[in-house]
């Protein structure tokens, strides 16, 4: 399919955007200076991005695994053909 691509040169501007800020930080290129604490700080704040997404995957990927809707219909209709399939191959000489 093609709709991801539609998706890449948002995320391609987004990541750029991202890295060129940080390099200017990192840098200190335009008379951009930061106090001690958070220039000490700036060094490691891709990976600090990365831990965050990370935690923020994991807290969305649980929320969405304990509100999936069960499907009572569909649960039915697979043991049903289940059981028919079972009685087909004992039917048919197999054994369980």
């Amino acid at each position: 399919s093609i709709c991801w691509m539609k998706q890449l040169p948002k995320f391609v501007l987004t990541a750029a955007v991202c890295v060129a800020a940080w390099l200017v930080l990192l840098l200190e290129v335009g008379g951009v200076v930061l106090p001690g604490p958070l220039r000490q700080i700036v060094p490691y704040a891709p990976l600090l991005a990365v831990c965050c997404f990370g935690c923020y995957s994991l807290a969305y990927l649980g929320y969405r695994v304990m509100t999936f809707n069960d499907c009572d219909d569909a649960a039915a209709e697979l043991a049903k053909q289940m059981e028919q399939a079972r009685a087909d191959l004992t039917a048919k000489g197999f054994k369980f």
